[in-house]
């Protein structure tokens, strides 16, 4: 199964139109033909609709809202995918995953927010599947645990393809795979006997992601500007679960903006690192990491490349 990333290497979230034209800039540079296509867990951006004002949110997401919440990416989707683009994934892929982050903003406050991910279907031009983050980042300005939509039907994570099983999760979710945060909430566990909301859903993800059993883990991030943001995760955590032959970040290089300070805040480690080390595959039979069992092609596209050729 050859994968290949669409690397962002500077800016944010592509509006559709700008969405498209990066897609024909990546696979004018693309080597060959691929299985599938992967962008960062920011590539689309949009504004979370009015029609969602009654949508419970955070602990509270309703599993029932989810199919709703999930089609408010439609319409960025069918704007991005124009003729001339879904022509050009049809020629060079089969499947390509991408993230949407849809918010509404008080001010600088965020307020009511969900990051989905979708697989495109390249061949039949068409959404195979929708999901979204299941587990909310929890701490400093980037605290969504009460502000986020959460995905809780585990089996949208999962799809069957190429003749692989390739889970498909958005950015935190891979937290759930962190041994040292599971052993921090489970010696808690023992001291207070009380099941936290995060732990509850962290055992119960990885109970459902060990009988799927994925051969492929695509994990859909935000901002990265060094490896040591899911290095651990892929690497402690999840071969010692399953042991996928390959498993990649898709990666918009950069750091996240903290409205909190005014000073810009400096990149933390180099483009060649943040690639290199969010990439790999365990070995036949083996819970060790090693290589992918498939070349990962990384093709680089920027905001500022595609605003000169305008």
């Amino acid at each position: 199964m050859k994968i290949a990333r669409l690397v962002v290497t500077d800016g944010f979230s592509f509006s559709p139109k700008k969405a498209g034209e990066a897609i024909l800039n990546f696979l004018n540079k693309l080597e060959g033909k691929v299985d599938w296509i992967t962008a960062s867990g920011c590539f689309l951006g949009g504004k979370f609709p009015v029609a969602g004002d009654a949508i419970a949110t955070g602990w509270k997401s309703k599993k029932e809202d989810q199919a709703e919440v999930h089609g408010y990416g439609d319409p960025l989707v069918e704007e991005m995918m124009t003729p001339e683009v879904s022509k050009a994934l049809k020629s060079k892929a089969k499947y390509f995953s991408f993230g949407i982050d849809l918010k509404e903003r008080d001010g600088d406050k965020l307020e009511k927010h969900v990051e989905l991910v979708f697989v495109w279907d390249c061949q039949n031009k068409q959404i195979l599947q929708r999901t979204g983050k299941t587990y909310p980042c929890g701490s400093g300005s980037h605290d969504q645990t009460h502000t986020l939509f959460h995905t809780t039907s585990y089996e949208t994570h999962f799809v069957e393809a190429c003749g692989e099983r390739v889970l498909v999760i958005g950015c935190n979710d891979l937290n759930m795979f962190n041994p040292r945060a599971l052993d921090i909430m489970e010696n808690s566990r023992k001291v207070s006997g009380i099941d936290t909301e995060r732990y509850t859903r962290t055992v119960s993800f990885r109970k459902a992601v060990k009988k799927f059993n994925p051969t492929v883990v695509l994990q859909h991030p935000h901002f990265s500007d060094t490896p040591n943001i899911w290095y651990m995760k892929w690497t402690a955590g999840i071969q010692k679960l399953v042991a996928p032959k390959a498993f990649c970040s898709a990666i918009c290089y950069g750091r996240w903006p903290d409205k909190k300070v005014k000073e810009p805040q400096p990149i933390r480690g180099t483009q060649e690192d943040v690639l290199s080390k969010s990439l790999g595959g365990c070995l036949p039979g083996k819970n060790k990491l090693g290589t992918p069992a498939w070349p990962i092609q990384d093709v680089l596209v920027s905001h500022l490349e595609l605003k000169k050729a305008a």
